[in-house]
């Protein structure tokens, strides 16, 4: 029996993939085990932008230096965007495979493990792949997959060339993944998609994201629904109101919006306006009471100028958002952005990314400091140490965002505990849980 074992790189959309290749792998008889156990290495790769092409080149050179193994599988994004010009830059690698080809990893390793090598970089396939999975999360929250591809066509992203058009799942699929979920002992239900607001739109010719979330809340022993990625572009005001009125979807809302620049959006062709922007801000934070809300920004784009930057320094200080992501423009091939002149330099984007940083850490400090002394529930991710566990309230997203330190006993994982906030930094808190004398704010 073949050993075979999988790194996972990226974003969430990787993870689902790679749980579905482990399921498959195993439902066709090979013995799923730790990568470093692994006879056949799978490295499900993410080549979104220069630093994540690095680090997944990274990976596969420090796998290939780690003999013996029968054989190393590259898959996703990295073999997607470079073909066979990576197997000539690596040849230690003996197969790789694109986006979407979850159901032919059986039959790859089977030719690997004979010695075999090859690539399949072909267009990525339909949006309904298999549903078997083992998950690589903790088991009481689960990544569920609603769509796949993009179509915004944004002037700076690789996406759609890497991932294929928009490609919905069909809404009784989904549901009956996420029946099959919360059967396994999930509580948390995180839904992904390139831009999750679009659901619906190219097969059903209509937004169902809110008839989703309706319908996923009538599922039986799932406690929180968690949405990433709402383009400010397509979120409705039927959304907001989906989203303020159902109990277990997370009032979190995670919305990139690049920039707030009108001249800098349109040149990065994000089909959005400042004035827009400023609006569905204004609006979640009235329609929605204590509504956390996060964003990605992008600085240093071509043709970003003092007045750009300061602009969107400004509205950061004014909007006061929870968490936000930033990121230095990085030119990719085979982007519209790649040929746009006006680069800015890259020692004046990094100090602006700095500042930005600088800012919002204070922004999040004094956030934390005003939840010391209140009480929330939060979600049990794991046990650190006697005593001591690590957590998330409904505005931490697994991975992305900060967490919630425990001290206190009667806390088991994947538990929802109602604790007291005793402490914070930049972008963690620390708790008691009733019962315990202290708190650790130091680890």
């Amino acid at each position: 029996m073949v050993r075979v074992g999988i790194v996972s790189l990226g974003c969430p959309k990787n993870q689902v993939d790679s749980e579905r290749m482990l399921a498959l792998l195993r439902g066709e008889g090979f013995k799923v085990v730790k990568p470093s156990h692994a006879e056949v290495l799978i490295i499900n790769t993410c080549a979104f932008i220069q630093a994540a092409t690095e680090e997944s080149i990274e990976c596969i050179l420090e796998a290939c230096a780690r003999p013996p193994r029968r054989g190393i599988i590259v898959a996703g994004c990295l073999p997607q965007r470079y073909g066979k010009k990576l197997l000539t830059a690596v040849p230690e690698i003996d197969y790789a495979i694109g986006v979407g080809k979850c159901s032919m990893i059986a039959d790859v390793v089977r030719r690997v493990n004979q010695g075999k090598k090859g690539i399949d970089v072909s267009s990525p396939i339909s949006a309904s792949p298999p549903r078997e999975r083992i998950l690589l999360s903790p088991a009481h929250y689960a990544y569920l997959q609603i769509a796949d591809g993009c179509s915004n066509k944004c002037s700076y992203c690789l996406i759609p060339s890497l991932r294929g058009a928009y490609r919905s799942r069909r809404l009784q699929l989904i549901l009956g993944e996420a029946t099959e979920l919360a059967e396994r002992g999930v509580r948390e239900l995180i839904l992904i998609a390139q831009d999750s607001a679009l659901y619906g739109t190219d097969l059903y010719r209509a937004a169902l994201l809110p008839r989703l979330l309706e319908r996923l809340a009538r599922i039986d022993g799932i406690r929180w629904i968690r949405i990433l990625y709402l383009h400010p572009a397509h979120i409705t005001d039927q959304l907001i109101d989906v989203l303020a009125d159902l109990e277990k979807v997370c009032k979190y809302v995670d919305m990139p919006i690049q920039h707030i620049s009108d001249r800098i959006l349109s040149r990065m062709r994000r089909k959005v306006t400042s004035a827009r922007i400023h609006n569905l801000v204004d609006s979640l934070k009235k329609k929605i009471p204590n509504v956390a809300l996060r964003t990605t920004v992008m600085v240093g784009f071509p043709g970003e100028r003092d007045e750009d930057f300061d602009e969107l320094l400004q509205f950061l200080e004014d909007s006061a958002f929870d968490a936000v992501g930033m990121f230095t423009f990085s030119p990719e091939e085979g982007t519209a952005a790649f040929t746009f002149d006006e680069r800015v330099e890259r020692q004046i984007a990094e100090e602006r990314t700095t500042t930005l940083q600088e800012v919002q850490r204070e922004i999040s400090l004094q956030k934390n400091r005003q939840r010391i002394g209140s009480s929330l529930e939060i979600l049990i991710d794991e046990r650190i140490g006697k005593g001591r566990w690590r957590g998330r309230a409904q505005f931490h997203a697994p991975d992305i965002d900060g967490v919630v330190y425990v001290t206190g006993s009667s806390v088991r994982r994947g538990s929802f505990v109602k604790v007291s906030v005793a402490d914070a930094d930049d972008y963690d808190l620390f708790a008691l849980h009733p019962g315990s004398g202290h708190c650790h704010s130091v680890l």
